[in-house]
């Protein structure tokens, strides 16, 4: 309560800037002429199959849809989600729904992980951190991938959450425990990036990571969180093995 009262004007603008981001957004899902961006036409029959398949199948994977093409390999294409968030949302909820409750979400990570990572990992105040943290929000390329449907894309805004999550397992090493679940939940975040279909942006991930950590070891000049990236990555990687190895498998038949 006493942090509610001390910063209540710090709150109220978060809120506000919040607000103004959706309100400005949600409209375009559908927008004025209910239409939807023109890669949804391959996206929402992704995830509708993947609804269908969960209730008659629970987890099981999807190898193989015949809904797609007379036939397509399902789990093996690079741009599936279906061990995602994403999914969850088409799960449980109708179609447009799912898009304005997935949109405020990603928005909402983008926003925390941001102001998080300024304020709590580089030590800046709560101001200069929620200017970072607008300035990510309001990016175009999370906002207009989005509403034109390349859904491959928007998993970058997980970045800095995750770099926030491997900083604190980093900052965290002398309790071996806090250490411990910090990197585990940076890897889940990271295999969830992986199984958002990371293919055709894994180098912007890859290397906005790396600039990440690059200026914190800069700033902090300790190399060695170094090797608790090293381990996230190999943690998540070994989690993600299956879709990893499904898609190099399904795109080794298409040789360039």
């Amino acid at each position: 309560m006493k942090y509610l009262t001390k910063n209540f004007y710090f709150l109220l603008l978060d809120i506000i800037i919040f607000l103004a981001h959706q309100i400005i957004y949600q409209d375009f899902f559908p927008n004025k002429n209910s239409l939807l961006g023109n890669d949804y036409s391959l996206f929402l029959p992704q995830f509708i199959f993947g609804k269908v398949w969960f209730n008659n199948n629970f987890l099981s994977i999807p190898w193989f849809s015949p809904s797609f093409c007379c036939g397509l390999p399902f789990y093996g294409d690079p741009q599936t989600m279906y061990y995602s968030l994403q999914q969850l949302f088409f799960i449980f909820f109708s179609p447009l729904t799912s898009l304005k409750l997935m949109y405020l979400f990603f928005s909402f990570v983008c926003f925390l992980g941001t102001f998080l990572l300024l304020h709590k990992s580089f030590n800046k105040n709560i101001y200069i951190s929620l200017i970072a943290a607008t300035l990510f929000l309001f990016n175009g390329f999370f906002n207009y991938r989005f509403i034109i449907g390349h859904l491959t894309y928007v998993s970058f805004i997980f970045i800095p959450l995750y770099c926030y999550l491997l900083i604190k397992s980093f900052e965290s090493e002398r309790d071996s425990a806090k250490s411990i679940f910090y990197i585990l939940v940076s890897s889940l975040l990271l295999t969830h990036i992986i199984q958002s279909s990371l293919g055709p942006s894994a180098i912007i991930v890859i290397l906005a990571i790396i600039f990440v950590i690059s200026i914190h070891i800069y700033v902090k000049e300790k190399l060695k969180i170094i090797n608790y990236l090293i381990l996230s990555f190999v943690i998540a990687l070994l989690i993600a093995t299956s879709k990893i190895n499904a898609s190099l498998s399904f795109l080794s038949n298409f040789p360039r």
